[in-house]
């Protein structure tokens, strides 16, 4: 009698069930950007220029990548830069906006903006 078992390729070579890829620690800090805060909040139509004479009183600024109307991505040169920007730039108000903004370390999480919102 042949088995199921025989007749899989997987089986054969040793697998027995599926298993998931699990990252390792430091893969997962590698997917967040090493010296970079998130900020959002502030005003649709701010420019790049606003963001970074404001943020820039944490440190020097590397990049800024807009994540959409009111977020964008903040890159330091320093891990400490990005710290101090989390610690002394939320809920403050760029010139020229009317609201605050929040400032957190960057996870590297985004959504990806393929559902529908429908629950399924």
């Amino acid at each position: 009698q042949v088995c199921a078992r025989q007749l899989c390729p997987f089986f054969r070579l040793g697998f027995t069930r599926r298993t998931t890829r699990s990252l390792d620690p430091g893969a997962a800090n590698a997917m967040a950007t090493e010296n970079a805060v998130f900020v959002r909040g502030f005003d649709f139509g701010t420019t790049e220029d606003q963001i970074r004479s404001h943020c820039g009183s944490a440190g020097a600024i590397t990049s800024v990548k807009f994540q959409g109307k009111g977020s964008a991505v903040v890159s330091y040169s320093s891990m400490a830069e990005a710290s101090a920007a989390c610690s002394s730039l939320p809920n403050t108000t760029i010139p020229g906006n009317s609201r605050y903004i929040e400032v957190k370390l960057d996870e590297g999480k985004r959504p990806t903006g393929k559902g529908k919102g429908k629950g399924k």
